[in-house]
């Protein structure tokens, strides 16, 4: 392909993804307003009167932070092996990249919110400056308008092309692409098109914006059946000239060409599944509805007033006044003849109907089944039985254990593209020393040539899959005991589960005149009448509760 049939491809391609995010835009907005509790800054005025109370529930918060919370318990990492072949070493990888993936939490949970609130996001890997090889390169949680896709796929890896498009300095421009004659721009933001922040504002007049403020858009595609990578921008003025074309530097073991785009996607379409699908999206009906008539109510409440009517000149200015004091005890005389009824009456007003209130629960309802997630998972009181209780948190077990399944098939997709990138830039002659089992090793690239098995440690593990898993453990140690499993194997995977101090598996002490160990196997019986596994499991009762 010439560079004239590589810049149509770019160009038909960024036209796809511009229509179709040009055309969702509305809806991104109103979910991020839900999430944001700004839901009524965009409707102002639409339901009610301008100076109508609106009330906004945090609903929304809670229900992406449910989730957030339920799927990241630690530091994420992986279990690297051999995968149908011997070259390379999976403990170096291993080590690799564990020790930069306990520097990426941060990125992860925030890809994890866009991709529960938007319809998916993704992760970007790219080359850094560091003397250390190991963070040579960067991870970045992307929203999903920045993705470009190949929307025809069934899947990703059969996807043609994958592009990234955003804004990067003037600055930085130039010095990865040299002097070219870049139009530097204002930064547009995908809520705020024409403007030059977030939050609205109007762009500066060109020449009053510093240079260090000016942006070039770049665009990268991978086009993947002609294995090229290519890079243009818009802002080029230099005519219809790419940036950059090259082959794709990144291979993947086999060969293939392995873009530095990873999705994260937690719910797809059936149809077209690299589209995705909002978490968020799915209640938004509900949400609207809510803040509606919550604002309703609050509207209502303040019209239930004590209001009175009062015979047309029965009482003078003073009297008037000491009746609307509100003092209590307050009398106020009138010469009139008239009974009190005939001068003074109070003004029926009828209050809100129960259906209302059976209508707010209608809708917790929805929002409730809509969540997947038991009441008491989201901190909620329920009159539970412990019986519907451990039925429930096996449920919501299995529902965030397969939201992290997916997150984990994102670490593992991240950790293999790390890891080639990586061998790419030893190769080049980068160096690194890393810890395998306490002991020190120099990274070389052949130790990280080889078809590995990437496994997210503790694979589809949430702290409601974690605690369920503790109380089991610590209900079958009695059990274990009986059997003969060794007590010192024991202790080991306590320490291990409960995530406790290595100290902990140190040996016991041995008493005088006897050793724990070396306690025959009729002895079940201990000064207090429990056996060691039984002070075990007291003794780390209280944690799990």
């Amino acid at each position: 392909m010439s560079v004239k049939d590589d810049i149509a491809l770019i160009r038909a391609a960024l036209a796809e993804h511009n229509q179709r995010w040009d055309r969702d835009r509305g809806l991104m907005r109103r979910l991020r307003a839900l999430y944001d509790t700004e839901f009524w800054r965009s409707h102002k005025g639409e339901v009610f009167g301008e100076h109508s109370i609106r009330v906004e529930t945090s609903d929304a918060y809670s229900y992406v932070e449910a989730y957030v919370a339920a799927l990241f318990t630690r530091s994420p990492s992986v279990v690297v092996a051999h995968d149908s072949s011997a070259v390379g070493d999976p403990a170096i990888a291993g080590a690799t990249v564990n020790s930069w993936l306990h520097r990426q939490r941060a990125e992860l949970e925030r890809a994890t919110r866009l991709a529960l609130i938007y319809p998916w996001a993704g992760l970007k890997l790219a080359a850094q400056e560091s003397e250390d090889l190991v963070n040579r390169v960067a991870l970045r949680a992307v929203p999903p308008w920045e993705c470009i896709v190949d929307l025809d796929a069934e899947r990703w890896q059969d996807a043609r092309y994958v592009g990234h498009t955003y804004y990067l300095p003037i600055a930085e421009a130039r010095r990865l692409y040299g002097s070219r004659d870049f139009k530097p721009v204002a930064k547009s933001f995908y809520f705020n098109p024409s403007g030059s922040s977030p939050s609205g504002s109007a762009p500066r007049a060109g020449a009053e914006v510093p240079s260090s403020h000016l942006y070039v858009k770049i665009v990268e595609l991978w086009d993947l059946e002609s294995d090229r990578f290519l890079a243009w921008s818009p802002d080029l003025a230099e005519g219809e000239k790419l940036l950059k074309r090259i082959e794709i530097p990144l291979l993947d073991y086999d060969g293939r060409p392995l873009p530095t785009l990873v999705p994260l996607m937690y719910a797809t379409k059936p149809d077209r599944p690299l589209e995705g699908y909002s978490t968020l999206s799915r209640v938004y009906d509900q949400f609207v509805e809510k803040n509606v008539f919550r604002s309703f109510i609050a509207n209502a409440c303040r019209r239930d007033s004590r209001q009175f009517i009062a015979r047309k000149d029965a009482f003078n200015a003073e009297e008037m006044a000491k009746l609307t004091s509100g003092i209590d005890g307050a009398i106020a005389e009138t010469e009139s003849t008239d009974p009190l009824g005939a001068l003074l009456a109070p003004v029926p007003n009828p209050s809100l109907s129960v259906d209302f209130d059976r209508y707010l629960a209608q809708i917790d309802g929805d929002l409730n089944r809509a969540s997947l997630l038991a009441p008491f998972v989201k901190g909620e009181a329920t009159r539970a039985t412990a019986t519907e209780v451990t039925a429930l948190a096996q449920y919501s077990a299995s529902e965030i254990g397969r939201l992290a399944r997916e997150r984990d098939g994102a670490i593992e997709f991240v950790s293999s593209v790390y890891i080639r990138m990586v061998h790419l830039l030893a190769e080049e002659g980068e160096r690194a020393v890393v810890a395998v089992d306490g002991s020190p090793r120099v990274v070389r690239p052949e130790d990280l040539d080889g078809r590995f098995r990437y496994a997210a440690l503790d694979q589809a593990s949430t702290p409601l899959s974690s605690a369920l898993k503790r109380q089991q453990v610590l209900a079958l140690l009695p059990a274990l005991q009986a059997v003969g499993v060794p007590l010192d194997a024991v202790r080991r995977y306590i320490v291990r589960e409960f995530d406790l101090p290595e100290d902990f598996d140190a040996p016991p002490e041995a008493p005088v005149g006897g050793s724990i160990r070396s306690a025959p196997a009729d002895v079940v019986g201990s000064p207090s009448g429990l056996t060691p596994a039984e002070l075990l499991a007291q003794q780390l009762q209280s944690e799990v509760q």
